[in-house]
């Protein structure tokens, strides 16, 4: 597995005053072996309750996605989070899709430009994440963060280049979960990888430190376009 690159860090001060960080890590790759995909089951509820029904996950609690499963873009993979008191909550989460950036955004957004000159040569990609609630909910997830356990990967399964940005970034925004959440409303969050030469985004993968999915010593899941 590759090693991660040394943190590249900037600070901006946008017009409110906001501070705002960049760093550029690098996950490393996924295993080459990969199980059976785990696909989410589908509800044949009754005309006059679909739209209830639709608000419902898919999954059945402990159904949690084996170590190792590839999705494709939109299907939603059975996870445990683990909140700030320590307590496990299944959820359900997915990769929606992903926009090309440029270079521009982070101009418009303040960033300094010694971080600004080592992202020449890269085509930064904000990659949409959506997370909902698995029944019962027994464990509150507001203000954690899940965008941080993903990452893209090249054509052949390596880690694309990381960028992280702690603050207010209008194209891709790193939000944590909102308490609305608790109430049943979806959690939207995006991240940002970046290609360069001849990469290709060819993956995302979802692999939390000290979990089942560990980039390390476990398995992480895979979404596939």
């Amino acid at each position: 597995m590759p090693a991660r690159r040394a943190p590249l860090l900037a600070t901006i001060v946008a017009a409110a005053a906001l501070g705002l960080t960049a760093c550029i890590p690098t996950p490393p790759a996924v295993p080459t072996e990969t199980p059976e995909t785990t696909a989410p089951e589908t509800s044949s509820a009754p005309a006059e309750s679909e739209e209830a029904e639709e608000e419902q996950p898919a999954s059945a609690p402990g159904e949690a996605a084996a170590p190792g499963s590839e999705f494709a873009f939109g299907e939603y993979a059975t996870v445990e989070l683990i909140n700030l008191d320590d307590q496990a909550q299944l959820v359900e989460i997915t990769v929606t899709g992903v926009r090309t950036g440029s270079v521009a955004d982070f101009e418009a957004a303040g960033l300094d430009q010694e971080f600004l000159d080592q992202l020449e040569g890269y085509t930064p990609l904000y990659v949409d994440v959506e997370m909902r609630q698995v029944a019962p909910m027994t464990a509150a997830l507001e203000y954690d963060s899940i965008y941080i356990d993903f990452g893209g990967l090249d054509q052949a399964d390596r880690a694309l280049q990381d960028i992280s940005i702690f603050g207010s970034f209008e194209p891709c925004d790193t939000a944590s979960i909102d308490p609305e959440f608790d109430s049943g409303t979806p959690h939207t969050t995006c991240f940002i990888v970046a290609t360069a030469g001849g990469d290709e985004l060819a993956g995302i993968s979802y692999g939390p430190y000290d979990t089942v999915y560990d980039d390390y010593d476990g398995e992480p899941l895979v979404w596939r376009p």
